[in-house]
């Protein structure tokens, strides 16, 4: 007569520890490979962050693999490139969460400063098709960083981008850095300006 402990290791109780191991793998691969997708959105186990500095317009993203950081890359922006190195010697980083992407969900949180990677693209396109010289792209650059410190949010500084536009859009001939710089001037009057009720006329 066989003794318990050898009825343990059948070949029945074998199998099952077999699927036992097999579902806890995939069970282990769904939340650390795949976060938790769909039941779990920007789950902190994996996950891509983009983060802006405020205050030179720098760009991190960092990677979160098994809740760990796999890697991390900061770069300049086209805010960044605008600055002088006296702008940015001694600027201490001020970071803020832009984005959350995780496997499954390609759209993020809505944080503060959503559109901060976005509008640097923007800046970016509008001194490129204004063929605006370094230092009106400088000048714009450090009001738009002002902005977003001041109001610690993105949305003033899109309206300054949009006026802007607009602005430079009414001038004839090639910008300068005097009608560049009336033109900031009565951008950030406007961008700082609380948003018109729906169907006013603006002032």
């Amino acid at each position: 007569m066989s003794s318990p402990e050898a009825r343990r290791w059948t070949p029945l109780t074998s199998r099952n520890a077999w699927v036992s191991a097999v579902l806890l793998g995939l069970v282990a691969a769904w939340l650390f490979g795949l976060g938790g997708y769909p039941l779990v959105q920007w789950s902190g186990l994996n996950c891509t962050h983009e983060d802006i500095d405020i205050r030179t317009g720098r760009i991190r993203t960092t990677h979160i693999l098994a809740g760990l950081k796999a890697s991390e890359r900061a770069q300049d922006s086209a805010l960044t490139k605008a600055l002088t190195g006296d702008d940015l010697r001694g600027a201490e980083a001020d970071w803020h969460r832009v984005n959350t992407f995780s496997p499954g969900v390609h759209y993020s949180p809505h944080y503060s400063f959503h559109g901060a990677i976005h509008q640097a693209r923007l800046f970016e396109e509008l001194y490129e098709y204004n063929h605006l010289s370094p230092q009106a792209r400088r000048e714009i650059a450090l009001t738009i960083l002002e902005l977003w410190r001041e109001k610690r949010s993105y949305f003033s500084a899109g309206r300054l981008l949009r006026e802007l536009d607009l602005k430079l859009g009414e001038l004839s001939g090639e910008p300068t850095d005097e009608t560049v710089r009336a033109a900031i001037a009565e951008a950030l009057r406007k961008s700082r300006k609380p948003p018109a009720p729906p169907g006013a006329a603006e002032p």
